[in-house]
Protein backbone atom coordinates (compact mmCIF):
# COMPACT_ATOMS: atom_id res chain seq x y z
CA UNK A 1 0.00 0.00 0.00
CA UNK A 2 1.31 3.93 -0.58
CA UNK A 3 1.62 5.97 2.23
CA UNK A 4 -0.54 9.15 1.39
CA UNK A 5 1.96 11.36 1.00
CA UNK A 6 -0.43 14.89 0.63
CA UNK A 7 -3.17 16.09 2.56
CA UNK A 8 -5.36 19.03 2.50
CA UNK A 9 -3.17 21.86 3.11
CA UNK A 10 -2.15 23.42 6.46
CA UNK A 11 -2.34 26.92 5.51
CA UNK A 12 0.27 29.28 7.71
CA UNK A 13 0.24 32.65 8.83
CA UNK A 14 2.65 33.17 6.71
CA UNK A 15 1.19 32.53 3.66
CA UNK A 16 2.95 29.71 2.83
CA UNK A 17 0.86 26.04 2.95
CA UNK A 18 2.35 22.91 4.18
CA UNK A 19 0.44 20.27 2.46
CA UNK A 20 2.46 17.19 2.26
CA UNK A 21 4.62 14.90 4.24
CA UNK A 22 7.79 16.39 2.62
CA UNK A 23 6.76 19.69 3.35
CA UNK A 24 6.18 18.53 7.13
CA UNK A 25 9.75 16.90 7.50
CA UNK A 26 10.80 20.45 6.03
CA UNK A 27 9.32 22.37 8.18
CA UNK A 28 10.12 20.80 11.19
CA UNK A 29 13.88 20.51 10.14
CA UNK A 30 14.13 24.28 9.72
CA UNK A 31 12.94 24.75 13.62
CA UNK A 32 16.04 25.62 15.84
CA UNK A 33 16.68 22.45 17.68
CA UNK A 34 15.08 24.53 20.66
CA UNK A 35 11.88 24.48 19.40
CA UNK A 36 12.07 21.26 18.32
CA UNK A 37 12.89 20.11 21.52
CA UNK A 38 9.36 20.65 23.05
CA UNK A 39 7.17 17.94 23.40
CA UNK A 40 4.53 18.93 20.78
CA UNK A 41 7.09 19.28 17.86
CA UNK A 42 8.28 15.82 19.35
CA UNK A 43 5.11 14.20 19.04
CA UNK A 44 4.69 15.97 15.57
CA UNK A 45 8.23 14.13 14.71
CA UNK A 46 7.07 10.87 16.09
CA UNK A 47 4.06 10.93 14.01
CA UNK A 48 5.79 11.49 10.84
CA UNK A 49 7.82 9.30 10.72
CA UNK A 50 4.74 6.54 11.82
CA UNK A 51 3.13 7.47 9.02
CA UNK A 52 6.06 7.39 6.49
CA UNK A 53 6.89 3.80 7.88
CA UNK A 54 3.24 2.47 8.47
CA UNK A 55 1.94 3.80 5.04
CA UNK A 56 -0.95 4.37 6.24
CA UNK A 57 -3.76 6.97 5.26
CA UNK A 58 -4.81 7.17 9.27
CA UNK A 59 -1.20 7.31 9.96
CA UNK A 60 -0.93 10.51 7.82
CA UNK A 61 -4.42 12.16 9.04
CA UNK A 62 -2.98 11.67 12.61
CA UNK A 63 0.43 13.54 11.67
CA UNK A 64 -1.65 16.24 9.84
CA UNK A 65 -3.65 16.85 12.85
CA UNK A 66 -0.76 16.48 15.43
CA UNK A 67 1.57 19.44 12.86
CA UNK A 68 -1.75 21.32 13.08
CA UNK A 69 -1.74 21.48 17.00
CA UNK A 70 2.24 21.91 16.83
CA UNK A 71 2.05 24.86 14.44
CA UNK A 72 -1.07 26.49 16.52
CA UNK A 73 1.18 26.11 20.07
CA UNK A 74 3.56 27.63 18.03
CA UNK A 75 2.08 30.93 17.01
CA UNK A 76 2.75 29.85 12.72
CA UNK A 77 -0.86 29.61 12.60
Amino acid sequence: MKVATTFKPIPLADGRSIGSLDQVRDFIMSLPEAVVAEAHWKYARDLLLRAVDRHEKYATADARAQMTRALRIGGFI
